[in-house]
Formats: structure tokens, sequence, C-alpha cells
């Protein structure tokens, strides 16, 4: 049994632009020197762990979760960084007091990317957890892990949002409104910190966040979204060129308008525009699902 070690580093993101709360990032960091296992790793001298088995895992201790500045919930996604194959290498089993949730990569991944880094999806928790415990399942030999991070990210509770009315010509099927960048509390604005380019879209591809829908507030999800996507994915902002919630409101994602290009599809966004359902779509979205996406 090795015991852990733990590094927290807080962030914060400042609006600059936005009547929204900022947005409160903690990280855990888990060296893989100091995780629990049992036979079928080795420890290098530099801190690598060497999975010589698959179907293992490595264990951590029960650690106490950041505390919440009033929001709704806490945004939970975890990083390992190592190298890797393929995204399937890793899962995760993350357990918050006496909820059990079991996450595996983004299905966007970037193959190359994940030669370097797997990431989760962000699991949304109910606020009020205490403690949380991560196993951490080996599915390949011969891959090597470095350290895991355990990323708290913590929006603030929204304040009342009108979406904007977007000028139309006389198009059949005229653009809905749409909740801005700055209307949502993107701490950027209507900017970005990578210039936008363009592309001709001829393909809509629908992702879906697949966290939960015990949640109401919508515009914490998308600015979430957008902390987890610039830095710990490292896309430089949200991916998605549109987000819709289950009422059918649509948040505007990537900066820069209509045809850019965004970072959703694996690396390949070209001739694409990439929209994405909030919460689980197999429970709710009578909605946008039909109306959302007729412009």
């Amino acid at each position: 049994m090795r015991f852990l070690f733990v590094l927290l580093i807080p962030v914060i993101s400042i609006f600059a632009q936005s009547s929204q709360p900022p947005i409160t990032e903690f990280s855990h960091v888990i060296t893989a020197a100091h995780l629990s296992y049992e036979n079928g790793f080795i420890l290098t001298e530099d801190g690598t762990l060497i999975a010589k088995e698959k179907s293992n895992s490595l264990i951590s201790s029960t650690m106490k979760i950041p505390g919440m500045n009033g929001g709704q919930f806490l945004a939970i996604g975890i990083k390992a960084n190592g190298n890797f194959v393929s995204p399937d290498d890793l899962d995760f089993v993350l357990t918050l007091d006496d909820e059990i949730i079991r996450l595996n990569a983004f299905e966007e991944s970037d193959a190359a990317a994940a030669k370097s880094e797997i990431l989760t999806p962000l699991y949304f928790a109910k606020p009020g957890k205490i403690n949380y415990s991560l196993q951490i399942n080996v599915n390949r030999q011969n891959i090597e892990i470095k350290n895991i991070e355990v990323i708290f990210i913590d929006p603030g509770k929204s304040n009342p949002i009108l979406p904007m009315s977007v000028e139309n010509t006389e198009d059949t099927y005229p653009k809905p409104s749409v909740v801005t960048r700055t209307q949502w509390g993107c701490p950027q604005g209507q900017s970005s910190g990578w210039g936008p380019s363009y592309t001709t879209v001829t393909h809509l591809i629908i992702h879906h966040t697949d966290d939960n829908n015990n949640i109401t507030d919508w515009p914490a999800a998308v600015r979430a979204i957008w902390q987890y996507h610039t830095f710990s994915n490292g896309w430089g902002d949200v991916g998605y060129n549109y987000l819709v919630d289950p009422n059918g409101i649509i948040y505007e994602g990537r900066a820069g308008g209509d045809n850019v290009v965004g970072a959703h599809f694996c690396g390949t966004n070209g001739g694409t525009m990439g929209v994405s359902m909030l919460g689980e779509i197999y429970q709710c979205f009578p909605f946008c699902c039909t109306s959302g996406f007729t412009w």
C-alpha cells in the first residue's frame, strides 16, 4: 500500500465583459508513484508507472472535494498524462461519497493527442458532496502513466439571461434567438485567444455532453465546458459551434460566428458545424431536436 500525494492548484478565470460570476477551478494532481496498486505495474525512477498487465487497477485514497461558491453543481473531469495507444487504454470509476460514476474518454478525443493524455467528459455533481476517491482501470499492457489530474470547476450561479434576437433576411428558415458568449459569461467575451478560421459548412455534427439532467443552470454548464475545453483540453476555446439545453435554448459556442472552424470532431473539423446537446438526450429534448436546426 502506498500513500497518496496531491498537489492542489487553484485557477480563477476573471470575467471582464460579463455580469456572470467568475469560474473557479481546482486541480488535484495525483502522482503515479503515490497510487495504490497490486502486482502488474513497474514504478520507474522518474515516477512513471508502466502497466505490465491489462485488467489491473490503480486506486487513490479518499480525498476532500473543494468547497463551492453557491453554484448549483460542481463540474468534475479526469485527465491522465502518460504514453498511451488509444483513448480506450484507461477508464475511470469516480466515487463521490456514496455515488459511483463510471467515466470513459471523450468521444471527440483526437487520436494524436490521446497518445499523451486521456480526458473524460465533465460530470456535474450535486452540491453537498464531501469526499471522493478514484479508481483507474488499465485496459492495455505496456502503457505508461505519469500522473492523474482530477479537475473541479465551479462556474457559480448564473444571473438571468434573455436570448438575443438575431436579425434575419427573408430566409425560409430564419436563425433563432441565441444566448451570446458575453451573455452566458465567457471570460473572453465575443472574441477568443485564438484567431478564427472559417470553412464552408456541408455537414452538421450533433454531439451530446451525456452528463446528467440534475441541473437547471445551463449557462453555468456552458461556462464549465468552456473552461474545460479551453484549458484542460487545450483547444483555446469551447470546441462546439453551438450548444443547446433541454429547454431548446441555443448558446453561442466557439468565437467567430457562423462558419467558424470548431474543435469537436476528432481533429477533422473542416466543412462541419458542431452542435452539442447539454445533458442526457435520452430523457428529454422534445423541442430542440425538431426545431433548433431548421435554419
